[in-house]
């Protein structure tokens, strides 16, 4: 009679992916190493290692880990072994990295990339960094972690950028993916200069408007300015010259107009009157500055005062 003597698994040997599966099969046969006639139900587990098998021989490796598996195949006392090893396969780009928007009008964007991997996306991290030279450093709200595969990436200048990511398993394989972003410049504010003035009547004041961008700094080509006076007295041309007026006193405010945006500076007129008294010993009255006729009036109430307290 046939006696089962030994169990063979197949295949006997294998190397699996991370999550991959493989099905094996068992064969019995007797003393003479002949295949039973009928063939015994087996039972089936993994003796040693990591992973799973199911009970028609279905054996799935695990997400990580290493030392490979044995999966062993039973019937009564006698049992067959296949022996698992792992091979980890690097992660691939799903989705290749971008940026939302591109190009940037303002200080912000949005980088996304996805990758796969057999051991699942969720093991997956990612990190970003610039590429090259870039006009300036950049902040990343969130890097070197899964939730990385979507982070906004913060501008301190205009330029071209190049980004890199690198998406690495649990392994320390990785996948790269690029993308190049352009962050162009928007007028941001008005920047006058001087940004305020205090004027003699009658003189005049040169006044200059750049724009800047979102960042502070000047548009490399900047708008046509228009000038005009929002309040108070004098005038200004096209081309920024304020004129104060002739008499004393008063204010003005001056207005520069470009790409949307407007800017203001203040001017103060002095009242241009110096009035200075002196004691009477040298026959002479009060002496005052330019002024106008209020300027004069002053002076000459200040001298009739002196004369009469004079003994």
């Amino acid at each position: 009679n046939q006696t089962l003597t030994t169990i063979t698994l197949t295949p006997a040997t294998v190397s699996l992916a991370y999550n991959a599966t493989q099905t094996f099969t068992a064969s019995a046969a007797d003393q003479f190493g002949t295949a039973l006639a009928t063939q015994p139900t087996c039972t089936w587990s993994v003796s040693s290692g990591l992973g799973t098998v199911s009970a028609a021989g279905l054996y799935t490796a695990p997400a990580s880990g290493t030392g490979g598996a044995t999966v062993r195949a039973t019937s009564g006392a006698v049992f067959g072994t296949a022996t698992v090893s792992f091979t980890n396969a690097a992660p691939t780009v799903a989705t290749v990295a971008s940026a939302t928007p591109n190009p940037v009008t303002d200080k912000t964007t949005v980088l996304s990339v996805l990758g796969a991997d057999d051991g699942g996306e969720g093991g997956l991290t990612y990190a970003w960094a610039t590429t090259g030279t870039v006009p300036a450093a950049v902040s990343f709200s969130v890097n070197g972690s899964n939730a990385a595969k979507i982070t906004t990436a913060t501008f301190t200048k205009s330029g071209t950028y190049g980004f890199q990511v690198t998406i690495a398993d649990a392994h320390g394989a990785t996948a790269l993916s690029l993308v190049t972003v352009t962050v162009s410049q928007r007028p941001g504010k008005i920047k006058l200069n001087p940004g305020m003035a205090t004027l003699e009547p009658g003189s005049s004041q040169a006044f200059s408007a750049m724009v800047e961008d979102q960042f502070g700094e000047d548009l490399a080509t900047q708008p046509p300015c228009t000038w005009n006076l929002s309040s108070g007295l004098g005038g200004i041309n096209g081309a920024g010259l304020y004129s104060a007026p002739s008499v004393a006193g008063g204010s003005a405010v001056v207005m520069a107009s470009a790409a949307g945006l407007s800017a203001t500076a203040p001017i103060q007129i002095t009242g241009g009157v110096v009035v200075t008294v002196g004691d009477g010993g040298g026959g002479g009255g009060p002496t005052c500055g330019a002024g106008g006729l209020a300027g004069l009036i002053t002076a000459g109430l200040a001298f009739l005062t002196l004369r009469r307290r004079r003994p």
